[in-house]
């Protein structure tokens, strides 16, 4: 009891004698003072680590945009490309392999005497090479009746794989029917053309 009042008249004493401008002065370092400290050594340390937070919140928010494009032209790569397997084995089922080609051959052959068709020429020619398959044209002439061409013609066009009827051409030969034709079967070879000129320049 004694200190709070020893304290108490040493503040009255302090009031009374004290200028009103010193008070003042007092007041404020008072209260700024811990204001002052606090923003020194908490607030403005805090503040640069939030600048540099949000600094790395920004480049990982760059980043992860990055990679969600990336992730979506993969997304779609993998489609073109399961698209492209998808119309590959199409058209391997429609293009024979080498060993099928004689198979071909002799099934044309097989559906014209089918027809009672005459065979008066089944001439396989070069095969001529492009991107990824090589064509082989094939001369036929055929000689019979009309219905049987037909016939035949349609036949051809069902066969499980691919022959191309380029040309065709009727014609009276020694006074009979005769049906002219230039077909191609293809053979797929995964092989794109060679560049004979960028061989050349190497």
């Amino acid at each position: 009891m004694k200190i709070i009042k020893v304290l108490t008249e040493r503040i009255k004493t302090w009031d009374e004698v004290t200028p009103l401008r010193t008070k003042i002065l007092v007041l404020i370092v008072l209260v700024l003072g811990p204001l002052a400290l606090f923003y020194q050594f908490y607030y403005q340390p805090n503040k640069e680590k939030i600048n540099i937070l949000k600094e790395d919140i920004n480049k990982l928010d760059l980043e992860i945009a990055k990679y969600s494009q990336v992730v979506t032209k993969l997304e779609f790569l993998n489609k073109q490309m399961a698209a492209r397997k998808e119309f590959l084995e199409v058209v391997k089922n429609l293009f024979p392999d080498e060993k099928e080609i004689p198979i071909i051959l002799k099934k044309v052959a097989e559906l014209a005497k089918k027809n009672n068709l005459e065979i008066i020429l089944f001439k396989p020619e070069k095969e001529v090479v492009k991107d990824y398959y090589q064509a082989i044209p094939i001369t036929v002439e055929l000689t019979g009746d009309f219905n049987n061409m037909i016939a035949f013609l349609n036949e051809i066009q069902k066969l499980p794989r691919l022959v191309v009827i380029n040309e065709l051409e009727f014609k009276i030969k020694d006074k009979r029917l005769t049906l002219g034709l230039n077909l191609s079967t293809f053979q797929y070879t995964g092989k794109p053309v060679e560049n004979k000129e960028g061989k050349e320049k190497k």
